[in-house]
């Protein structure tokens, strides 16, 4: 079935499946099989219409056009899509996806292949080594096949097998770690075992969970030998202790004669060069009772729970970041935003620096907003928030905050940039061109604007409990009075006005203005040079 992806910024939004013999694209959910949330595109757009086996996009009089293929195609003009074609409405792209049916090979198998069911496994390896702990059954005492019992290495890759399916389809660490002792103390003769983990903050390992052959849950952790311990994670080597008390090893270790320790094991969970604990068995009764093959195989333990621990700790990473990304895109730029999450923080303390400011309202938005509906002034401010939010992040600036009718944008912080003056300007143009072009709007208003560079206290301002990165500063409120500034009796539509250190930004560049001179702002006591950009 044909379906349209929906990308916006090089990013995939969404897939629509195309289920309809006509569907209509437009600005806006009133009236349209699919909204396009695009200020460019009207309200009704286009429509894509099923003729027969073939799709036909039309145009229904739109104010921007219809782009099929980098081509704008005409009102009355019917083009037939093809799968991965592309349409661009305004800012937005939608590949039309129509793939030709596969037809399928031939089921002819030659005679040198090897076809055996799933359900011919051997039965040891559709056991589910979950089912049987919980129904405290001996995974040892499985039915094993002549082959598993004759070859120990049959037999060791079977449990290994059996761990990582159920390392892997477990939802905690502490079912894993559960697990893998329950599959432990069934093939490793052993009384006592605990699993340790590093513990990032502290840098020391710490016991996290115990257990002995004849008690599942323990009130307090097992002692264990520091001194063997310490020397695992230090040389990242797994050890046997056949007989504790005679190795010269560890005949310092207190806790070793304190406990009659007789025999020992102890391997690192460990994942290429990082040790993220251990597992340590021991036995109090008696000597010898490790094999290097109990040492081969608790290390392959290790290994396989390390690796399970390192993937959860890179999806907890993952989530953070995809939480963080998704607060910051809503007010930075896609390369602002990639620099944040480059270094790692979002903790800016606050200093002083120079940036620019924009401060941009809707002209008489109070007696306009009398004549209109709740619903109709929502629509108006998500209009115009949108198209000002998306000239700001063209031109690498941030929206610090929504205020009422008005958007604050700041341009040079939180990430550095020379050309912060320039951008700013050219943003309010944008804006102002923008808001112009949308021929089609439900409610005509005009937008003043105020723009001005200077030294500000930028960072993280707040409380414990709420804190926010914003700018504090005389630049800031010159900003807001210049865009409530009347240039005449009446205030004049659509205006920009900019202080004198924007002005100097400015003038290497190609950007007409008219010198207001000295003005008088509500709230200073001195004339402030302003000038008008003249777009």
């Amino acid at each position: 079935m044909p379906s349209l992806v929906i990308k916006k910024d090089n990013k995939v939004i969404k897939e629509v499946v195309i289920n309809k013999p006509a569907l209509l694209l437009g600005r806006g959910t009133v009236g349209n099989d699919l909204e396009i949330p695009d200020n460019l595109a009207s309200r009704r757009h286009c429509e894509i219409k099923k003729q027969g086996t073939d799709y036909i996009i039309t145009d229904m009089g739109s104010s921007n056009g219809t782009i099929v293929n980098k081509q704008t195609i005409k009102p009355d003009q019917l083009v037939v899509l093809k799968d991965n074609d592309e349409i661009q409405i305004g800012m937005t792209t939608l590949i039309f996806r129509d793939p030709p049916s596969m037809v399928p090979p031939s089921p002819g198998i030659s005679s040198s292949d090897v076809v055996k069911k799933v359900s011919e496994m051997p039965l040891e390896y559709r056991l589910n080594i979950k089912d049987m702990q919980d129904a405290g059954q001996s995974l040892a005492a499985a039915p094993f096949t002549m082959d598993l019992e004759k070859k120990k290495e049959n037999k060791r890759f079977f449990i290994l097998y059996q761990l990582g399916k159920a390392v892997s389809s477990a939802t905690t660490l502490k079912e894993v770690l559960d697990t893998a002792m329950y599959s432990i103390f069934d093939f490793i003769k052993t009384d006592r075992g605990v699993v340790m983990l590093l513990d990032k903050e502290s840098g020391k390992i710490v016991p996290y969970l115990s257990r002995t052959r004849l008690q599942k849950e323990l009130k307090e952790h097992i002692t264990v030998s520091s001194t063997i311990v310490n020397k695992v994670v230090s040389d990242k080597v797994s050890i046997i202790t056949t007989d504790a008390m005679s190795d010269t090893r560890f005949s310092a270790g207190m806790s070793i004669a304190q406990q009659s320790i007789r025999s020992a094991i102890c391997v690192p969970l460990w994942e290429k060069e990082d040790v993220l604990g251990v597992i340590y068995l021991d036995n109090q009764m008696h000597a010898h009772c490790f094999t290097n093959d109990d040492l081969d195989l608790l290390t392959a333990f290790g290994n396989q729970i390390a690796i399970r621990i390192k993937q959860d700790e890179l999806y907890t990473n993952l989530k953070k970041e995809a939480l963080v990304r998704g607060n910051l895109e809503r007010y930075h730029s896609p390369d602002i935003v990639e620099l944040i999450i480059s270094k790692g923080s979002t903790d800016f303390a606050a200093e002083e620096r120079e940036i620019t400011v924009l401060y941009a309202d809707i002209q008489n938005f109070t007696p306009l907003s009398e004549k209109l509906s709740p619903p109709d002034i929502a629509e108006m401010l998500n209009e115009y928030f949108e198209t000002a939010t998306n000239a700001v992040f063209e031109y690498k600036g941030s929206v610090n905050k929504y205020i009422g009718d008005a958007i604050m944008a700041i341009f040079g912080a939180p990430v550095e940039s020379k050309d912060h003056g320039i951008n700013a300007v050219k943003c309010a143009m944008k804006i102002l061109q923008t808001l112009a072009a949308q021929v089609d709007r439900k409610v005509s208003y005009s937008v003043r604007i105020g723009v001005n560079t200077g030294m500000v206290v930028a960072g993280n301002i707040g409380s414990k409990k709420r804190i926010e990165y914003t700018v504090l500063g005389d630049t800031v409120n010159v900003a807001s009075r210049f865009a409530s500034y009347r240039l005449n009796q009446f205030g004049e539509a659509n205006q920009i006005v900019i202080g004198e250190q924007t002005f100097k930004a400015i003038q290497p560049h190609d950007i007409q203005v008219k010198d207001l001179g000295l003005v008088q702002l509500k709230g200073k006591e001195k004339g402030v040079r302003a000038y008008q950009v003249i777009l």
